[in-house]
C-alpha cells in the first residue's frame, strides 16, 4: 500500500527544504569552530529521533509506517521550532536570525499539515 499523495507530497518537500537548511547550519557550525557532524548531537535535544525510534520506523509498513513516520516529524518539527524560537533572542549570529524565523514559521505550517495527514490515517 502506497502512503497518501499528500503525505508523499509532503516528504518530497521536506527532503528539498531541509537540505539546505542543514548545509547553511554546517557552515554556521564550521564558522563557529564547533563540529559538523550528527555523532556530536545530544538525542537529548528537542525533536531528536533515537537509533531505537529509527529501528522502529524502518521496521513498520504500510500505514503504520505511514503514522509513525508523521508523528517522528511532528516531534522532531516541534523540537526545531522550539530550539530556532531560542535564536532571535539569545543568538550571537545575526545571519542565523531570520532563518530561524523562516524555519519556525513554514515547520509551523507544515506541522498542521501533518496533523490533517494524521487525522486520515
Amino acid at each position: 500500500m502506497r502512503p497518501p499523495q499528500d503525505l508523499r507530497s509532503l516528504a518530497a518537500r521536506i527532503k528539498a527544504a531541509q537540505a539546505p537548511e542543514i548545509t547553511a547550519m554546517r557552515g554556521w557550525l564550521k564558522d563557529w569552530g564547533e563540529p559538523t557532524g550528527m555523532g556530536h548531537m545530544d538525542h537529548g535535544m528537542p525533536g531528536m529521533m533515537s537509533a531505537e525510534d529509527m529501528g522502529r520506523l524502518k521496521q513498520a509498513k504500510g500505514a503504520a509506517f505511514d503514522e509513525r513516520f508523521v508523528r517522528m516529524m511532528i516531534a522532531h518539527y516541534e523540537g526545531a521550532i522550539q530550539m530556532a524560537g531560542t535564536e532571535p533572542a539569545q543568538g550571537r549570529d545575526a545571519g542565523a536570525r531570520k532563518p530561524a524565523r523562516t524555519i519556525e514559521s513554514s515547520q509551523r505550517a507544515e506541522i498542521e499539515q501533518m496533523k490533517r495527514i494524521l487525522d486520515r490515517l
